[in-house]
């Protein structure tokens, strides 16, 4: 892949980081901040997640190294999963008027998401800490 896609997911993530940075602003300042809800910190937070899953994604897909390694890949793409299932199930509680708790599918798709978040940052780690330079 081209340096242009690699450059759009290294901004992609950094973005994530910016706005989720300011998602933490915004709760101890106060402010309702949670995943899927309408208010500024909340969607402020939803965006952050999503920027962070999408950079992942194409970095997983298009990552200079020591992202091109199978391992980082791999890593990468579960954590785009994760985060991605997260922000799903997230939009879905906000937006329910049943108890999501009581909702063995959502259930489902947010443990299999943290779970996948969790899995990703170890492989991701430890494949960077494998591969010479990191």
């Amino acid at each position: 892949m081209d340096h242009r896609s690699r450059s759009f997911g290294c901004a992609f993530v950094i973005a994530g980081l910016g706005l989720f940075g300011l998602a933490i602003v915004i709760g101890l300042r106060g402010g309702t901040v949670f995943v899927g809800g309408g208010e500024p910190g909340s969607l402020i937070l939803t965006a952050s997640l999503v920027a962070a899953a999408v950079g992942f994604a194409i970095l997983g897909l298009t990552g200079p190294a020591p992202f091109d390694r199978t391992g980082s890949r791999v890593g990468l793409g579960l954590l785009a999963v994760g985060l991605a299932g997260n922000v799903l199930t997230g939009i879905y509680s906000a937006g329910s008027t049943v108890d999501p708790l009581e909702s063995l599918p959502i259930l489902l798709v947010s443990g299999l998401g943290n779970l996948a978040v969790v899995v990703g940052v170890i492989v991701t780690a430890a494949s960077l800490v494998r591969s010479a330079g990191a």
